[in-house]
């Protein structure tokens, strides 16, 4: 028995699935240098508005799923100073983990957390100095 086929009882009504959280998350903006340049003219046109012509070695943001896209192709690198998402830094992630074992409560998260770590740890995982310390921390969460 597939448990996509039936995936639509098993999550309650309102609840996205996990396809449907990860599409989202990949249009969180996202910061990159990239090391090709485009007219500046000419800015890339996107169903959510236009993101202005790239310069190499300046940072721009863009949608996570471009970022990743441009990632693979080997055309930049992700920013991660200004990603922000300070759960993926493995010092405080292992602090929020120590916290929470400690109060037994949860600690208020980027709502998309687990897709966002996943797919940047999938796609990028060379643009961090200690990526597989914070994976195993965020694995064990």
């Amino acid at each position: 028995m597939s448990s996509k086929k039936y995936e639509h009882v098993l999550s309650p009504p309102g609840c996205f699935t996990a396809e449907e959280m990860q599409f989202l998350a990949e249009d969180i903006p996202t910061s990159i240098v990239s090391n090709f340049s485009t007219e500046k003219e000419k800015p890339l046109r996107l169903i959510q508005g236009e993101v202005p012509g790239f310069v190499a070695a300046f940072s721009r943001s863009v949608p996570m799923w471009l970022c990743l896209s441009l990632k693979r192709q080997g055309k930049c690198r992700v920013n991660i100073d200004e990603l922000k998402l300070n759960f993926m830094d493995s010092k405080v992630s292992s602090l929020i983990l120590r916290r929470e074992k400690l109060i037994k409560l949860p600690t208020r998260m980027n709502f998309y957390f687990a897709e966002v770590s996943e797919l940047i740890f999938r796609g990028a995982r060379e643009d961090f100095d200690d990526w597989h310390v914070a994976y195993d921390t965020l694995v064990r969460w």
